[in-house]
């Protein structure tokens, strides 16, 4: 984080889908400083109707007896795909994008009961202007609402400028004696229910799962039981 840069006007930003990656975060946001790998409890991470990357609330009756969440996409209701599926050309386009993005793992069944619990993410400081331009590319209001979550600082990162921001943040965890501080995050509260991704956001998102295990060692565990359910390993 630049020395000219004030702290005090950054919020921490919570990146669960393909703003992973680092450099796509520098194109978008030019001054956003990786803080550290976060993780946020009592959500479960899926790709929903969109064909993007969303978190939803975990239930908390359902939690011990959670049932997997590719069932949504391998054994969805008919009725609902009906009620929700455009029609004519664009119906025929986004049957042929959906059955291209799902081939590669449509067989796959993963039980939630026995994956990574919660979500994890990449946390940014975020500069107002930054912020700005972020709800721009994530479409504020009409595909994401704005929420603040508390997430846990798990680690944060050896460059030097990227560790002052972390350092930063995680001495205020320390005066709350708690290591979970508030994050901006994007959530999707009207399409929640699993569905396969756009072939585009296949490779956005491979490109931030690399980035994310090389620079943060993000969960290899979380990795395969949680997100390949959705977006299958790029393999050339």
């Amino acid at each position: 984080m630049s020395a000219t840069q004030d702290t005090t006007q950054c919020k921490l930003y919570f990146a669960y889908g393909s703003n992973l990656s680092c450099s796509q975060m520098k194109t978008r946001c030019p001054t956003a400083d990786p803080v550290g790998l976060g993780h946020l409890r009592g959500w479960t991470w899926i790709i929903n109707e969109r064909g993007f990357a969303n978190i939803v609330k975990d239930e908390p009756a359902a939690a011990p007896s959670s049932p997997s969440v590719t069932a949504a996409a391998t054994n969805s209701d008919e009725d609902d795909k009906n009620n929700n599926a455009p029609t004519g050309a664009a119906s025929e386009e986004q049957a042929a994008g959906n059955e291209q993005a799902a081939k590669p793992y449509h067989d796959l069944t993963i039980h939630q009961a026995s994956a990574p619990a919660g979500v994890y993410g990449v946390l940014y400081a975020l500069h107002p202007a930054d912020e700005a331009q972020l709800d721009v590319h994530e479409g504020v209001p009409t595909a994401y609402e704005k929420a603040t979550l508390d997430v846990e600082l798990v680690r944060g990162s050896s460059s030097t400028n990227q560790a002052a921001a972390y350092n930063e943040y995680h001495h205020q965890s320390e005066q709350q004696q708690q290591q979970r501080l508030p994050a901006l995050v994007y959530v999707d509260r009207q399409r929640v229910k699993a569905d396969w991704p756009r072939p585009e956001y296949v490779d956005r998102m491979n490109r931030g799962i690399a980035e994310a295990r090389r620079d943060w060692d993000f969960p290899d565990c979380y990795i395969d039981q949680v997100m390949r359910n959705f977006i299958p390993e790029k393999t050339s």
